[in-house]
């Protein structure tokens, strides 16, 4: 059974640790983490979520992202779910941190039900080159990965409908770090 730590809306440990599940369903506060992997051509590897997946099924998303379990810091988690999720090796030095993203989600679920999730997030740009066809995607996580560009990027998020699971008010804050 998976346990994250529960966090105050700042980010601060209350020192409880619960199931995954107790979490959602009470939408108490507790971490994740996301990383933009950039290769030296400033393309952008996006994962499609499993279709299987039961939030935002089907959806692409950011390089790595993922809850940090209990006792984890940030970075550990992330070099976790690039590993678990993408067969992607990854170094604690290759992370360089861009901003904390704090925001509360109401995500339905497949099963018509509404999960609040409540996270702290540290958002990381990796830099690194990438051979996809190199990569052990996780069939339950991933559907299919690719590389765009940040214009292409761009207007697919900003212009609804899309099929990206970025939030609008996280990609206004994600720009212009992923511009500089």
């Amino acid at each position: 059974m998976e346990y994250f730590d529960v966090l105050t809306e700042d980010g601060t440990a209350t020192g409880e640790s619960l199931p995954r599940e107790e979490v959602h369903n009470r939408g108490l506060w507790h971490g994740s983490v996301q990383a933009w992997v950039m290769n030296s051509d400033h393309q952008f590897l996006l994962q499609q979520r499993a279709h299987t997946k039961k939030t935002d099924p089907g959806l692409w998303d950011v390089s790595i992202c993922g809850h940090i379990a209990s006792g984890d810091d940030a970075i550990d988690a992330a070099i976790r779910e690039a590993n678990e999720e993408l067969g992607l090796k990854l170094d604690r030095n290759q992370f360089e941190h861009l901003f904390l993203y704090v925001h509360h989600n109401e995500h339905p679920l497949t099963n018509g039900s509404i999960r609040h999730e409540r996270l702290i997030t540290p958002t990381y740009l990796v830099r690194a080159e990438v051979n996809l066809d190199k990569l052990k995607l996780e069939p339950t996580e991933v559907a299919a990965v690719r590389w765009i560009g940040l214009a292409e990027l761009n207007v697919a998020v900003s212009i609804p409908p899309h099929d990206f699971a970025i939030r609008p008010d996280e990609w206004v804050q994600l720009l212009p770090l992923l511009q500089s």
